[in-house]
């Protein structure tokens, strides 16, 4: 919709290009603007078991209570006046809780009409003012869901359910039976409804599986409040027109239905500043119609209209938002529907708290995020023509601009706004937040927790999984942001009871059926906590089992009561002691509880499986094989496994796929089943998420059942690969020996630790090869271990998922581990990883192969560092490594500043000229540690993580190294870290850089050369293994390098690594691309280029006549249209009704050079150009012999 043409002052820009031999050394670097990565919208989330004093980290006198229930990932909590809860669970159905007990049946089940996908669902509830369930005027169930789109799982034209639309219905709820239950038939659809044609004019828009639905708020007018997020794509920057079969003006070719949205919504995340869309907004409507009412900010006249019924807009993914008790008025006529605190889920950078006490409140999105505008959206222009007037950030807004009240950053917790507010939980200052995923919360009204409490904010972050307080005053100003809780375990609503005033947290649960309602509860005296155990959890009947609930405590250490329940039809038993035998005679599997209680009536639940007559059944996910890198251009994934049921029954075999971004979840974003079965194949869509700036892992549970209930679930792991960063190479290498005197090997392999990180992997088998030893004269003990410390904290959301590990040889008295585990290290403690997965299974307590690899993969953790950790092996214990690698997730593996281009080049050094070639010693002897990634520490003292230049000084007064590239490439930075310095030498006195385009040409001094940080004058104050940025302009180079004056007596220079950089582009999106074939007649030369059209950079095409070499005039022609116009003896590949011509002249070898830079115009960006090449030949048919063409895609 808004893509850019490009014009006629753009192209003569660039074919004012060159046909010179060599580009402009002396022109001047270009700025280039990245734009922010739009982040996904809410994550929803996931629950835990009951949390006391402590586990949740709450304040003394404080705990989370569990109310059972076994939910499937609730999302929703609203309260009738009398304390009766209703639930909403994600995939569709309503639970009623009456004194927190859960009503079996749902009170709703409307789940063949939710779309489920993603981040959607049944996400909001509420009951009418004054709720009676007696099929009365005010037994409303109002809920807001996506609708499943029709006709149901169409991939051809749906995009997984993508193309969909928001609903907002009531249904009357009866009570008459004794069991609450919402009548069907009763339903009234107040916006979304589906006309005949397919449109829905008056529906939410919902077009990617994110920033959907938010809350329902009555407010004391009567009047309904509804947030509702913009529905756009959360995996890139969306200005609309990318989703046209979700819009009206679409036919489907089957069904004959309309999309759903009116086309003049296609604007994507514009949609939040469009009073035509009911997306990105809070709505104040008639409860009863859903129109919009005459005292709202931007009513029309016409209570149907879309405008008349925005309360608020410029927001992004208002998931919750809470309404602060005591304001507002009775009289709908008044416009007061009373303050609300809106939890808006940012993109990249900010999550926010609004304040939303005025009519038509704009804040800002897309075009502002936090307090900053959003460069990622201020590039786009509106189309031209712009028939529906789709706004841009340069469109007049609508509204009252508004600031958030608070806003905390995902990275950066200094830039938390407003400054000076922010305490941790006993009042000392804090710089600000971070988190990502806001759960906006409730006001505390009042009622038994202590007074200090009373009118806070309480809210939440998902990613952050906190709990915090907001003290405010009656302006809206932010008083104190205070911690309250932490590891709430993927909160996604709270809400205060009606009646006590407490507050009630909804936890979403990890995996299925493991979600539930927390009540936050105060007291002096707080709940035991009910810890049950068995002797033999399965057996043949009968079996008999012994019970022990001894580790169950209470916090005041107030005497016990135990109920026991056996699940087996037979008697409740009540016990003063903790322990019980029950003997189960039937076959099947049981679930016993145990119920713990004090003396003051407060209590808690544990509970076991028994399986009688009844093996569990064995589950394997087959492949992929967990900790999978997958490419990130894949858009799907197979998976297998296997099942089986050791007494041959049937087993059904269940696929769940978690999404895990940053630290929250997108829980079920794929569910696929085989019943009775032994294997099960299926095949998972990937949808970016993230684009490459944020976490993604993908989590596999694959679960094997039986009829008897019993089951078996296997878990894998897989990430993007460009993702994925080993970090050893600039890590902190650490070991046992570096605890014991001296800290230093005393074995027979090489001392230098260094020698872990060098790439060199001996053939398996062979006791030939470079390792380090352990050995140290048994003095470990039972304890060795090997690793690294990542030297900076990583970002937040930065994850370990695996470590690769080669032993080394294994000798007679030692050189392996007995026992192995992994820990991580995080917080200055050392622990476990869970769900150790070790392929292939390492030999535990024998020898193995010597240089044996294994990887150990596992569920993935942060940390700051890793290692291997076990009792060592041999008489003499200790342990032998070779090479040790680590998996690990981060955003800094995605570089969109810099491209490293070493990989594709040479290594060139001066010492390769000199006889005999090569350095003679001082270091390693292999080169290519100069690009293995491995950077030791400042101030190291090792010999083998270098490469020295030492050649008895015949180096003479210039030294250099560099790379020599088989094809040109855009240069504009090198990294350099020097080596160990000797007494005798090792380090430059003067440092610059130089480039050629060939071997034949000069070399000459790449232009605007800087240093960071300053290059020293000479050895005097310079420390070893410091490393050099050296940026320049950029620059089309075949070869490279750096050079100076060697130092020391003997003449040379050392170098850890050497690296070359040029910049980035997205080479999915963006780039070259040839078309046209050689094996035609009429085509005869091929275009060829590997410098990445960036606006601001220069490029360079090269084209050869090969069969018929002569010098010859020619031109390179560039057009805005391809085309394929047969003229005979030549075929053009460009429209030359819209071509411009550029000169340049073919040399005797039939070759030519075309130099051109890209106008500096973020206008270009996206923009496609098309090049083909001609040149003179007088002796062939028609005079002109034509090239292949290029398609050139302008990046950013």
């Amino acid at each position: 919709m808004l893509a850019r043409t490009l014009s006629p002052l753009a192209l003569g820009a660039l074919v004012a290009g060159s046909a010179v031999a060599e580009p402009s050394w002396a022109s001047s670097a270009p700025s280039r603007l990245v734009p922010a990565v739009a982040a996904p919208g809410v994550g929803l989330p996931a629950a835990a078991g009951p949390a006391h004093e402590g586990e949740g980290g709450f304040p003394p006198s404080f705990e989370g209570v569990d109310i059972p229930g076994n939910l499937v990932y609730p999302v929703d909590l609203t309260f009738a006046p009398n304390g009766d809860m209703y639930v909403a669970e994600k995939l569709g159905r309503v639970y009623a809780y009456r004194n927190d007990v859960l009503q079996t049946k749902a009170v709703l089940d409307i789940r063949d009409i939710v779309n489920n996908d993603g981040d959607r669902g049944l996400l909001g509830i509420a009951l009418s003012p004054g709720f009676v369930p007696d099929l009365g005027d005010t037994s409303w169930l109002y809920v807001l869901y996506t609708e499943s789109p029709v006709p149901g799982q169409d991939l051809a034209y749906n995009e997984n359910d993508q193309y969909s639309h928001g609903v907002l219905a009531r249904y009357r709820v009866d009570d008459s039976s004794g069991k609450l239950v919402a009548v069907l038939a009763s339903r009234e659809t107040l916006l979304g409804e589906r006309l005949p044609d397919g449109s829905a004019p008056d529906a939410f828009a919902s077009l990617h599986n994110s920033h959907a639905q938010g809350t329902l708020v009555f407010a004391p007018d009567g009047s309904l409040l509804v947030s509702h997020g913009e529905g756009a794509h959360h995996n890139f920057k969306d200005p609309g027109g990318v989703n046209a079969p979700g819009f009206d003006d679409w036919i489907h070719p089957v069904t004959g239905l309309r999309g759903q949205i009116p086309r003049e919504q296609d604007s994507g995340s514009f949609r939040s500043q469009d009073l035509r869309s009911l997306s990105g907004k809070v709505l104040r409507i008639d409860p009863d119609t859903g129109a919009g009412l005459p005292s709202n900010p931007f009513f029309d006249g016409d209570p149907t209209s879309n405008a008349s019924r925005v309360w608020a807009l410029g927001l992004r993914n208002p998931f919750r938002m809470a309404l602060v008790p005591g304001t507002g008025s009775t009289d709908p006529s008044a416009g007061d529907p009373g303050t609300l605190l809106v939890g808006d889920v940012g993109a990249g950078l900010f999550e926010e708290i609004e304040w939303l006490d005025t009519p038509g409140l704009n804040f800002g999105w897309p075009c502002r995020e936090g307090n900053e505008p959003n460069s990622g959206y201020e590039i786009f222009t509106a189309p031209d023509p712009n028939p529906f007037g789709w706004p841009v950030c340069s469109t007049p807004q609508q509204g009252i601009p508004t600031d958030p009240m608070i806003g905390y950053h995902h990275f950066d917790n200094w830039k938390s706004f407003p400054p000076g507010v922010y305490k941790d939980e006993n009042g000392n200052q804090l710089p600000g937040l971070l988190g990502g995923c806001i759960i906006g919360g409730a006001v505390y009204p009042g009622g038994s927790y202590p007074a200090e409490y009373d009118g806070l904010f309480f809210f939440g972050d998902y990613s952050g999984d906190w709990i915090k307080t907001l003290r405010f005053d009656t302006a809206g100003n932010p008083i104190e942001v205070r911690d309250f809780s932490v590891a709430n375990d993927r909160m996604v609503d709270i809400e205060a009871h009606p009646v006590t005033g407490d507050l009630y947290l909804v936890q979403m649960g990890a995996n299925w059926a493991s979600g539930h309602v927390v009540h936050l509860r105060y007291g002096q005296n707080l709940s035991p906590t009910a810890v049950l155990t068995v002797d033999a959890p399965s057996g043949p009947s009968p079996h008999t089992v012994q019970f022990d609930a001894s580790a169950s405590t209470d916090p005041e250490g107030q005497p016990l009561a135990y109920t026991w329940t056996f699940d087996d039809g037979s008697a409740t038993v009540q016990t003063s002691v903790p322990t019980i035998a029950h003997t189960y005679t039937q076959s099947g599997v049981f679930h016993p509880v145990v119920r713990v209680d004090d003396d003051q009536g407060l209590f808690d639940l544990a509970t076991v499986a028994i399986a009688v007559d009844s093996l569990a059944p064995t589950v394997s996910i087959a492949s992929p094989a967990t900790g999978t890198a997958i490419d990130s251009t894949l858009t799907s994934l197979t998976l297998s496994g296997f099942g089986n049921d050791s007494l041959g029954g049937p087993v059904d075999l269940g696929w769940q796929v978690d999404l895990h971004h940053n630290v929250h979840v997108h829980p079920a974003i794929y569910a696929d089943s085989t019943p009775n079965a032994t294997a099960s194949t299926t095949v998972l869509p990937l949808d970016p998420h993230g684009n490459g700036s944020e976490i993604i892992l993908y989590e596999v549970l694959l679960t094997a059942s039986k009829s008897d209930g019993s089951s078996s679930t296997d878990r894998a792991w897989y990430y993007p690969a460009d993702q994925l960063l080993d970090p050893i190479g600039t890590g902190q290498l650490v070991s046992r020996l570096g605890e014991l005197s001296p800290p230093v090997s005393l074995g027979l392999g090489n001392p230098d630790l260094e020698v872990i990180r060098d790439g060199q992997l001996p053939d398996v088998g062979t006791h030939v090869g470079d390792w380090i030893d352990t050995f140290h004269n048994g003095d470990q003990g039972d304890d060795d271990w090997i690793g690294m410390v990542i030297p900076a904290r990583p970002e937040p959301y930065a994850r370990f998922v695996s470590l690769t590990f080669t032993e080394g040889p294994n000798f007679t008295n030692g050189g392996w581990f007995e026992d192995v585990d992994v820990e991580i290290l995080s917080g200055g403690t050392w622990t476990p990883v869970e769900d150790l997965v070790v392929a292939p299974p390492y030999p535990v307590g024998d020898q193995g192969l010597d240089f044996e690899t294994f990887q150990f993969s596992f569920t993935p953790r942060y940390g700051e560092g890793i290692r291997l950790r076990g009792k060592p092996g041999g008489v003499d214990g200790f342990i032998t490594c070779s090479e040790l690698r680590v998996g690990f997730l981060t955003t800094a593996a995605y570089d969109t500043e810099r491209r490293d281009l070493s990989d594709l080049g040479e290594l060139l050094l001066k010492v390769d000229f000199l006889n005999p070639s090569g350095s003679l010693g001082l270091g390693n002897p292999d080169r290519e540690l100069l690009r293995n990634g491995t950077m030791p520490q400042v101030g190291s003292a090792s010999e083998w993580a270098q490469y020295a230049t030492f050649h008895g000084g015949d180096q003479g007064s210039e030294d250099w190294l560099g790379y020599r590239f088989e094809d040109p490439q855009t240069l504009q930075s090198i990294l350099f870290q020097e080596g160990l310095h000797f007494s005798n030498g090792g380090w430059f006195e003067t440092l610059r850089a130089e480039g050629r385009l060939t071997k034949d040409d000069p070399w000459q001094p790449l232009a605007g050369l800087s240093i960071d940080p300053s290059f020293r004058s000479g050895f005097q104050g310079g420390q070893s293994y410091e490393t050099f940025n050296l940026m320049f302009a950029p620059t089309i180079v075949r070869d490279v390098r750096i050079l100076g004056i060697p130092g020391g007596a003997d003449k040379f220079v050392t170098a850890a690594e050497l690296r070359a950089f040029g910049p980035w582009f997205d080479q999915a999106v963006c780039g070259w691309s040839a078309y046209g074939d050689l094996s035609n007649p009429h085509l005869h030369m091929s275009l060829e280029t590997q410098t990445p059209p960036l606006p601001g950079y220069p490029i360079l095409i090269e084209v050869a006549d090969d069969e018929q070499p002569e010098a010859a005039p020619g031109a390179m022609l560039i057009a805005a249209q391809s085309a394929s116009i047969n003229l005979g003896s030549a075929l053009l590949l460009i429209d030359p009704s819209l071509a411009n011509l550029s000169p340049l002249s073919f040399d005797a070898l039939g070759q030519a050079s075309w130099f051109a830079t890209i106008p500096d115009d973020l206008a270009l960006v996206g923009v496609s150009l098309y090049l083909q090449c001609g040149r003179f030949a007088p002796t062939y048919p028609g005079g002109v012999r034509f090239s292949t063409a290029l398609e050139m895609g302008v990046c950013q």
